[in-house]
């Protein structure tokens, strides 16, 4: 997701340590909301319900 843009990556701790290579944070991309927006509809059920 982050080649289409829709998640945006960082490196969490401090450059040149091992844990800085391989630690990544990953927040949505304003694009996120707007690629993947949709609507749902629920049904009514029929009978009884449980």
């Amino acid at each position: 997701m982050t080649w289409f843009g829709l998640l945006e990556t960082r490196r969490v701790g401090e450059p040149g340590t091992f844990a800085w290579r391989y630690v990544r944070e990953y927040r949505t991309a304003p694009l996120f909301d707007r690629a993947l927006t949709f609507e749902a509809e629920v049904a009514a059920s029929i009978g009884s319900k449980h």
